[in-house]
């Protein structure tokens, strides 16, 4: 007590403190889809705060490593630099699911690997703006007709490049999934450039026109991306609450060397829970608007119910020409949609679900997904 300004001072002593985490969970599903995670996390503080982790996802359809370092900057003005290296696997190998509608098989197969450096500042306690710099490598194999028989040969795309993006994010939600409270929002500016190097497979050999020389055509291609992703639960009741997903992205991609290869590279609405499981080329577009309602009722303590329905409007769809060919429909020609209901459960330990989910798609998906645990991945290459 200062007697003479009738106040106080006030002092901290910290000591340096060292922290060791572990992560373990996963999700067990219906679909083919289950993995088990792995996360371990230290952490330091000295003069600095250091963060060092590593996660690991392990499954039939989705494999994934990334190794992480971060240093927190006590400065005036507060910044952190972080460098990431992600590696993510995808197999749409026999990954359907209890479907009213049997579609066929989905034959692709994606790799992506990042070596990506971020620099960035917290605005407050859930939000902050990152300036991003990445190498990616992405190799996507598939088949250009969604048919495949023994000795067949995919289609081969790798694209090797870098992108570098400007980021504003905010983030006060509940829940990781399935929350029913808070906000999220997000801004992004992004700039890619990199070579496309096409290696055709012998899909098409019964064609008269096709050619046994697995020739590689190489492109360059470079083109800006800007999204904008709103989620907000902004009315409640006891027993009700009511939020909105609206999604926006502007883009001048270019189209790559074939149908499926332009598919795979382009932006992706995924409005429900299991969206990230499916290839859904209806809801892949350039440049799309996007947004829904999202219903929670609940029943009773830890117990939900979700109604939740979407429309995704592209604004020039993407049509296949010929055998492998890639053109662009009418603007905004067409309004897809998609939709959920289903009880969630919250356990300590996760998420658990069962729903029906509704996709406006080629291939109509609708079917009953039930799961334990969450539906979570790290971001892609191009995310």
């Amino acid at each position: 007590l200062q007697p003479a300004t009738d106040s106080y001072t006030f002092e901290i002593v910290a000591q340096p403190k060292k922290s060791f985490k572990i992560d373990f969970g996963g999700n067990v599903s219906s679909r083919p889809i289950s993995n088990v995670f792995l996360g371990l996390q230290y952490n330091y503080l000295d003069k600095k705060a250091y963060t060092f982790g590593v996660n690991f996802y392990s499954g039939r359809f989705y494999e994934s490593v990334q190794l992480g370092g971060r240093i927190d900057y006590p400065s005036g003005l507060p910044l952190f630099l972080a460098a990431e290296l992600t590696y993510n696997h995808w197999n749409y190998y026999n990954t359907s699911e209890i479907f009213i509608e049997n579609p066929h098989p989905t034959y692709i197969e994606q790799a992506d690997r990042k070596i990506d450096v971020k620099l960035g500042m917290p605005l407050n306690h859930n939000a902050r703006i990152t300036l991003n710099l990445a190498f990616i490598n992405n190799n996507d194999n598939y088949s250009p007709n969604n048919n495949f028989s023994i000795g067949d040969v995919l289609d081969k795309t790798v694209f090797n490049g870098f992108r570098t993006n400007l980021v504003f994010e905010q983030n006060s939600l509940n829940r990781k999934q399935y929350a029913d409270r808070g906000h999220h929002f997000l801004l992004s500016a992004n700039y890619t450039t990199g070579k496309e190097n096409y290696t055709p497979g012998n899909i098409f050999r019964a064609y008269a026109n096709f050619s046994d020389n697995l020739t590689i055509t190489r492109k360059f291609r470079e083109w800006g991306h800007i999204k904008l992703s709103d989620e907000n639960y902004f009315f409640h009741t006891k027993a009700y609450t009511l939020g909105y997903l609206a999604e926006g992205v502007i883009s001048n991609q270019p189209k790559f060397e074939n149908y499926y290869a332009t598919l795979l590279a382009a932006p992706a609405f995924y409005p429900l829970q299991d969206s990230r499981s499916l290839f859904l080329s209806n809801f892949r577009a350039t440049s799309y608007l996007a947004g829904g309602l999202r219903n929670v009722i609940k029943l009773k303590n830890n117990l939900d119910l979700r109604i939740e329905a979407y429309t995704f409007i592209p604004y020039k769809p993407f049509k296949q020409n010929g055998l492998q060919g890639v053109e662009y429909g009418k603007a905004f020609d067409k309004w897809l949609y998609a939709g959920t209901a289903g009880l969630v459960y919250h356990t300590p330990v996760g998420p658990i679900s069962l729903s029906y989910n509704l996709y406006d798609d080629s291939i109509k998906r609708n079917g009953i997904l039930l799961h334990l645990g969450y539906l979570i991945y790290n971001k892609r290459s191009l995310e």
